[in-house]
């Protein structure tokens, strides 16, 4: 089931975004009321200032990643959990970059039930080496990992309690995304 379809279940509509639409863009165009930013910092840091994660030591950058990491897996307990990458389509995939990275099992499906497999896309993610799109089935809920945050697009208002509750028990923020 791809990403498109998951969502049109939900009553939501979004373009195919492997081309020039930015999924978080355009969500926040259509839906700004549905988005939000979790990660290590309550804000999306400006441009201007991002030189200074490098001024960050490595272990705390270690650190972000593994809460990020156990919040994703928490979600990841309840719901089924479905991906979206080029790594789906290998034509897309610059055998180059990926060569050093290889998953321990092969992927037959994009619904992700296995626990090493999310960790390994994670890490892929993480490392730019994938681009990454998450979808929680049941809880309504698209997710886009980055480095130290992650977008997410929470169709379901129900569900807002729980997700920050998960976030902050793992000492991540939980904020409404800036338009």
């Amino acid at each position: 089931m791809t990403i498109q379809q998951i969502v049109k279940t939900w009553g939501v509509s979004i373009p195919d975004y492997s081309g020039s639409v930015y999924l978080p863009d355009y969500l926040m165009q259509n839906y700004p009321s549905k988005c939000y930013y979790a990660g290590y910092y309550p804000k999306i840091v400006p441009v201007e200032y991002t030189h200074k994660y490098l001024d960050i030591e490595s272990d705390v950058l270690k650190l972000v990643c593994e809460r990020m990491y156990h919040a994703i897996f928490k979600l990841w307990v309840y719901d089924d959990l479905y991906f979206e990458s080029e790594l789906l389509n290998s034509a897309n995939l610059s055998k180059k970059r990926f060569k050093r990275r290889k998953l321990s099992k092969k992927i037959e499906t994009n619904l992700i039930d296995d626990a090493e497999i999310l960790k390994e896309l994670l890490d892929l993610s993480n490392n730019e080496v994938i681009d990454i799109v998450l979808a929680f089935e049941k809880h309504h809920i698209l997710m886009i990992p980055s480095w130290t945050s992650f977008f997410l697009f929470v169709e379901n208002d129900s569900c807002l309690t729980f997700i920050r509750d998960i976030l902050n028990t793992e000492g991540l923020h939980f904020t409404e995304a800036d338009v």
